[in-house]
């Protein structure tokens, strides 16, 4: 799964310096888990720092840790955690729409 972000990823990446920003970015993800990839594609995609993996990612630990020990979180992000950075963003800012399809019910539930 990490190769295949890398390349979307990439591929963004290039699209931001390459394309006219007037097509909207549009992207559906299918298994989003904690939705953390799928808030950086949005954001380089879209080149707008509104798509904060950082703030997305506390809130999500947040609201599972109303429900779940301390533990219970960690074992959820012992994967890693997502960061933003800066070569996420272009400079060049385009509309956009993320969608997210979750077929794990566990998932889901959280």
């Amino acid at each position: 799964q990490d190769v295949i972000v890398g390349l979307l990823e990439g591929f963004l990446r290039h699209q931001q310096t390459h394309d006219d920003s007037e097509y909207p970015f549009l992207s559906i993800s299918i298994g989003c888990n904690k939705g953390q990839d799928a808030i950086k594609l949005a954001r380089i995609g879209t080149g707008s720092a509104e798509y904060d993996v950082d703030s997305w990612l506390d809130s999500v630990t947040a609201s599972l840790s109303q429900n779940w020990t301390d533990k219970q979180v960690d074992e959820m992000f012992k994967c890693g955690r997502t960061k933003n950075v800066d070569s996420d963003l272009s400079g060049t800012r385009r509309a956009g729409e993320m969608h997210c399809v979750e077929p794990i019910p566990s998932n889901f539930v959280m």
